[in-house]
């Protein structure tokens, strides 16, 4: 039975919750007196200030997408020939036009590489006279597209931890607009004194979808009146100074196993880069060990990083078995905070296997070569129903994997069912061969500024370029879905096999056909077919000047010459009527050389290979290993020209002489 005084304790109990979660600003507020706030000092935008953000995107199907993201204020606008406006520009060019005073936030336009689109009124993203907590909803009319509202609420001060450091009683506000389609974007911001936005959370709702895309943007450094935010030292690395990526680099390990037994097996292995092969992101490295039995495959990219997408081990470790990582095992990206752990699953059917990437910090490490300072220590750990494995790589700056430790143990009884360890004795890295620590300690600068120092013509960089832009591409911004297509495909003159795939629209390919052999044989194809025309990166992303320098060559029959010095294969070009006639690289052992024979134009004047064939040569001589031949057939389906036919002629060992592969069917995804 509840008494009266019990009530009354009720009562009060609820009273202090409600009064204890409170903002502590609503205090400011409660005899009407505002406290005094001068908006201007939450977001200083002088000229040259920048900030880098780290953004997580969860997307719907449960993945995290991470990447960065650099604002700086660089000059301004005028509008109606009075306002002035501040531009804030990203990374991609795209920047708002943005003016802050004593009392309010304004965004008068944005322009994301179509010409400025302003709103009438402009947004009032933040005003600290608005009554808090309270929504203010206001109409606006876009100088393009269709009128949108937007709603405002001021919520006062609220403390926040990020990357860069924990900075008390920032600004909150909640900005939200919406388009006359039921699409709504809500913006969370959290703005600290004297250094501008620290986090913020994006909502975007999608009525058609019926879902909401999360964003969350948390500050990692930046530089502020010339003062730095975050410290000096950097929260993030480039992965690719940690890792080199060329075909012919190798490093010679001292290496052990030991078994449960206790048994220590210890040998001497190298592994180097040598040759490529296709798969759903597009052409990946092979790191093949010195038996050719053991080896793994390697992608690295500007966005998605040091990945492993596939390896297969023999003997003591694994005993025969191919392992193709789905999504690929992540080993580092740029906008990797250090210390951070990085969650992603695979699907196996049966079961999933669950990994996780950190980044854990530098640490000197001790290998036969002497004493590598700060190394990257990177940790990739996963579980599956049955085991826990733990890996770790220690990574030199410019000279790539030093150390390595394995750990696999059995989660049920707890008892280690293998583990192994690796330390470089020695490495040959772009042509430097490399015995001691000391000679590494400063190798990346050294290949850096011997890139720099060597010469380009302006003119062959202009050659390759216009003949590498000249490619056709499935375009973006023609909306690119995927597709799905019924095929049939032949091996050695059998049967033909039916055949079904997928592409998705981020081009990830599936194909379903019974036989094993077919069926991987198919997915190879297929994914060449993709990369090729698949959407291009920016050139200088690949070939920027700071990446590769080119040289003109002999002026012959077939075209001009064309050498890139700092290409990741030691690639040279012949370049004739705006296309690629040959190109000629090396993989480890052996060089190769590309024929393109035939190609047709579209209609815009770009080009597509349909006959071409590739040589490959013993490293350094004319003796051929083998060869392969391809006939390729496209046929234009809606906006885009698309696959109808291959056929593949190979003498190289261990390949099918004949691969026939006909479309029957092909479907843009709805």
């Amino acid at each position: 039975m509840t008494t009266r005084n019990d009530l009354r304790f009720k009562l009060l109990t609820l009273m202090l919750v409600v009064c204890a979660s409170t903002p502590a600003f609503a205090a400011q507020w409660a005899d009407g007196n505002q406290p005094v706030v001068n908006v201007a000092d939450y977001y200083p935008l002088q000229e040259k200030n920048s900030w880098t953000y780290q953004e997580r995107e969860f997307r719907a199907d449960g993945r995290i997408f991470y990447r960065l993201r650099t604002q700086t204020v660089k000059g301004e606008a005028r509008l109606d020939g009075q306002i002035r406006a501040k531009k804030l520009v990203d990374d991609t060019g795209a920047y708002y036009l943005v003016s802050v005073d004593q009392q309010h936030l304004v965004i008068y336009g944005h322009n994301a590489g179509y010409g400025d689109v302003t709103y009438n009124p402009p947004f009032t993203f933040l005003n600290v006279t608005y009554e808090p907590g309270k929504v203010y909803r206001v109409p606006h009319a876009p100088s393009k597209g269709k009128p949108v509202f937007s709603e405002a609420t001021y919520y006062g001060f609220e403390s926040v931890e990020v990357p860069a450091g924990a900075f008390k009683d920032c600004l909150k506000v909640t900005f939200r607009f919406e388009r006359p389609s039921g699409t709504t974007h809500s913006i969370t911001s959290f703005l600290a004194k004297g250094v501008g936005v620290v986090k913020e959370i994006h909502e975007i709702y999608s009525p058609i979808a019926n879902q909401t895309l999360r964003v969350e943007r948390e500050l990692l450094h930046g530089t502020v009146d010339g003062k730095k935010i975050g410290g000096d030292a950097a929260q993030t690395v480039k992965i690719a100074e940690y890792f080199p990526f060329h075909q012919g680099d190798k490093w010679t390990y001292d290496w052990e196993f030991r078994l449960p037994n206790g048994t220590v097996k210890r040998f001497e292995r190298t592994r180097r880069f040598e040759g490529t092969k296709f798969f759903d992101a597009g052409a990946a490295f092979k790191l093949v060990d010195d038996t050719g039995e053991e080896y793994q495959y390697y992608m690295l990219d500007r966005r998605t990083g040091l990945r492993i997408v596939s390896s297969h081990e023999r003997g003591m470790r694994a005993q025969g078995v191919e392992f193709n990582y789905d999504p690929p095992m992540l080993l580092g990206r740029d906008d990797l905070v250090l210390g951070r752990e990085y969650k992603y699953s695979q699907d196996l059917g049966k079961y999933f296997v669950h990994f996780t990437t950190i980044l854990d910090g530098f640490q000197p490490v001790t290998t036969p070569m002497g004493r590598f300072e700060k190394c990257l220590r990177v940790c990739v750990n996963w579980e599956t129903g049955t085991n826990s494995v733990r890996s770790t790589y220690y990574m030199a700056r410019g000279v790539g994997i030093v150390a390595y430790d394995y750990e696999n143990f059995n989660k049920r009884t707890r008892q280690l069912a293998i583990a192994s360890h690796g330390e470089l004795k020695e490495a040959l890295i772009s042509g430097h061969r490399v015995t001691l620590a000391k000679e590494a300690a400063d190798l990346w600068d050294r290949m850096v500024a011997e890139l720099r120092a060597a010469e380009e013509d302006p003119e062959a960089r202009r050659i390759f370029k216009e003949a590498s832009l000249n490619r056709y591409v499935w375009d973006k911004d023609l909306g690119f879905r995927g597709f799905e297509a019924d095929f049939t495909i032949s091996i050695d003159g059998g049967e033909p096999l039916q055949g079904h795939m997928r592409c998705d629209p981020n081009l990830k390919i599936t194909v379903d056909l019974p036989d094993p052999k077919a069926r991987v044989l198919a997915h190879t194809e297929w994914s060449q077919f993709v990369t090729h025309r698949q959407p291009r990166k920016p050139f200088d992303d690949w070939y920027g000047p700071d990446k590769a320098k080119f040289k003109l060559g002999k002026k012959r029959p077939e075209g001009q010459e064309i050498y890139v010095e700092g290409d990741a294969m030691g690639s040279s070009y012949i370049v004739a009527d705006k296309m690629i006639k040959y190109l000629s690289r090396n993989i480890g052992r052996f060089d190769f050389t590309i024929h393109n024979k035939k190609s047709f134009l579209v209609e815009d004047g770009r080009y597509i290979a349909t006959e071409y064939g590739v040589t490959y040569y013993k490293k350094g001589t004319k003796q051929v290993v083998g060869k392969d031949e391809f006939v390729d057939e496209y046929v234009k389906k809606g906006p885009y020209w698309v696959p109808k036919g291959r056929l593949h002629l190979s003498t190289m060992p261990g390949q099918p002489a004949r691969v026939e592969m006909k479309i029957t069917r092909l479907e843009y995804l709805k």
